[in-house]
């Protein structure tokens, strides 16, 4: 379990954009290593207003680059249900969770 999302800071002065950054949070959360490990499922959704709705069902075979301060966590996975031409295909997946970016990593555009 980690307990700090962030290294200590201001984090009322936002981003170098001015943007607020979310809320740390105030509960311990699970590791990165843990929730995107090897043999995890995912029912990954299509967007609320698309007209046809669509769910793909992926299985973890091994993490890639997965733990904190990482942009994107991403995994190898298989996917074990979805689109025909989809099914039983190995796949890389990348997961924007803002639980495990350290936005003080980011670097603004010039």
């Amino acid at each position: 379990m980690q307990k700090y999302p962030y290294p200590p800071g201001k984090r009322d002065q936002g981003d170098c954009y001015n943007r607020s950054l979310p809320a740390l949070p105030t509960r311990p959360f699970e590791a990165a290593r843990n929730v995107y490990a090897k043999d995890k499922v995912f029912n990954l959704f299509r967007r609320r207003n698309h007209p046809t709705p669509e769910i793909i069902r992926i299985q973890v075979l091994e993490p890639d680059t997965v733990g904190y301060g990482k942009l994107a966590q991403t995994v190898v996975a298989v996917v074990e249900d979805g689109p025909r031409n989809l099914q039983n295909r190995k796949v890389v997946v990348k997961f924007f969770d803002p639980l495990y970016l350290n936005p003080d990593s980011l670097q603004c555009g010039k």
